[in-house]
């Protein structure tokens, strides 16, 4: 966001320039200027979030490993004549190992939107607090206009400050695209979840047929035998 962010503003100081508004134009250019360093200061909690991330990540090389290891696995244990249900139980484990890989995602994508909220809402304030203090004389005017807009009943004017902190720090974007990441990782989730059920139901299914089969030329024996 920080080289977006310098460009929004670059782009505010040359409309500006244009309009004459000289203090607007110092104080944004200021914050361009120290952009990198007003974001460290704001970007406080996104570590936790990286760490969850690091830690996802070494999970799923984990587990990418651990599948091609399992499909070797298995081809060794049909080899030397492993039953059904063994082999289907290693299938089931390295299943089991993805879905718990899916829930941590589920759970580091739900800490995100509740922490991007949080320091969307956080820094949006404290950019407000710098752009007023940067902005005094102005604000000042329309605040005074804005008094005396209402007692005529007319249009107010928005703070200036205000306005290009909603900008930079777009809440409700912030918040949609928390809210989708939550949901992709709910859906991962829920087809793993459904993908384990069945290959129990398909298991299930072949181990009754087999069952059954067998039976049947049991019977079968018994009746050549009579």
């Amino acid at each position: 966001m920080g080289m977006a962010a310098k460009g929004a503003f670059n782009s505010i100081k040359v409309g500006m320039a244009a309009a004459g508004i000289g203090l607007l134009l110092l104080a944004v250019g200021a914050i361009a200027a120290y952009w990198d360093d007003i974001v460290s200061f704001m970007d406080v909690g996104a570590s936790k979030a990286e760490k969850l991330n690091e830690e996802y990540d070494k999970g799923e090389q984990i587990l990418k490993a651990q599948k091609e290891q399992t499909e070797i696995k298995v081809q060794i244990m049909e080899a030397e004549g492993a039953t059904a249900e063994e082999i289907h139980k290693v299938r089931l484990g390295i299943l089991d190992s993805e879905i718990a890989l899916g829930k941590q995602k589920v759970e580091i994508a739900k800490f995100e939107k509740k922490n991007d909220i949080e320091r969307a809402k956080r820094n949006k304030k404290i950019l407000e607090v710098i752009l007023k203090g940067l902005l005094a004389p102005i604000e000042v005017i329309i605040s005074t206009y804005n008094k005396i807009a209402k007692t005529l009943k007319l249009t107010q004017l928005p703070s200036v400050a205000s306005s290009i902190a909603n900008a930079v720090f777009d809440i409700n974007a912030v918040t949609n695209q928390s809210n989708q990441a939550v949901t992709d990782a709910q859906n991962n989730l829920t087809k793993l979840q459904a993908q384990r059920k069945l290959m129990n139901i398909k298991f299930n299914k072949q181990q009754i047929a087999s069952a059954k089969s067998s039976r049947q030329t049991a019977n079968q024996r018994k009746d050549d035998l009579l």
